[in-house]
């Protein structure tokens, strides 16, 4: 009787753990939700990136402006690269497109620009090279 007891209670308790564990997935779902696919970091620097259905990934000019401080001006990256500086995503905020931000970045110099620049191609441009690639093999 006891040793009947004893199993009763501990699949009950696996039951109840499974539960646990699926609201605790389901909360974070939704507390992620809007920010899910698009959260980037560099250094524990959050970097926004829009995704356009395109493929395009556009970085947010301030959060890039906190993790490269030498990063030139609003008014001077416009005239640089006038297509691909604009105000786009959600929040609409001036973002600058990943591969114009790599082309300024070849020219860089300094140890942080460069470590950046391998950061921002291997979490950012290339991944999305390789979707659009898929995509585009897939239709």
């Amino acid at each position: 009787m006891l040793i009947r007891t004893y199993y009763q209670i501990r699949a009950f308790g696996g039951l109840v753990f499974d539960a646990a564990a699926w609201v605790v997935a389901r909360i974070r779902e939704r507390a992620y939700a809007g920010i899910s696919g698009r959260y980037y970091a560099f250094r524990g620097k959050p970097i926004d990136v829009h995704e356009e259905a395109t493929g395009a990934r556009w970085l947010m000019v301030g959060d890039v402006r906190a993790a490269l401080p030498g990063l030139p001006r609003d008014a001077l990256l416009v005239r640089l690269h006038p297509q691909r500086v604009r105000r786009c995503g959600d929040p609409r905020r001036l973002r600058i497109e990943a591969s114009a931000l790599e082309e300024l970045l070849q020219k860089a110099q300094d140890a942080d620009s460069i470590r950046f620049l391998r950061w921002l191609q291997r979490t950012v441009i290339v991944p999305a090279r390789n979707k659009a690639r898929h995509d585009g093999a897939g239709r």
